[in-house]
């Protein structure tokens, strides 16, 4: 797990070195209780990414998925804006923390 911040946004990655998800099916694995099949991996019920999506669009971030290192793997990228622009989101709890 990552985190940079940089002065446009932050982002968040968390890369595994599972059996990835193929290009074909990076948008679908967003859907609730979807799962990619023909991994040999069983676990789960298909609601972790959809979860993950939900709450980055409630702080408008954006979410994408790519290979892992080596071709291995699955690096999730989560790409939150300058805190300013999620307090347009709605939510009044936003905190600033100091540097």
């Amino acid at each position: 797990m990552r985190v940079a911040g940089r002065p446009d946004a932050v982002e968040l990655s968390v890369e595994d070195n599972g059996p990835g998800i193929p290009e074909q099916e990076r948008e679908r694995v967003f859907e609730r209780f979807y799962r990619v099949l023909g991994t040999g991996v069983a676990e789960g019920c298909g609601l972790g990414l959809a979860i993950v999506r939900e709450i980055a669009l409630s702080h408008r971030a954006d979410v994408t998925l790519a290979t892992g290192a080596g071709g291995r793997g699955t690096l999730l990228h989560v790409t939150f804006p300058p805190a300013s622009a999620a307090a347009d989101c709605g939510n009044s709890d936003v905190r600033r923390v100091a540097k």
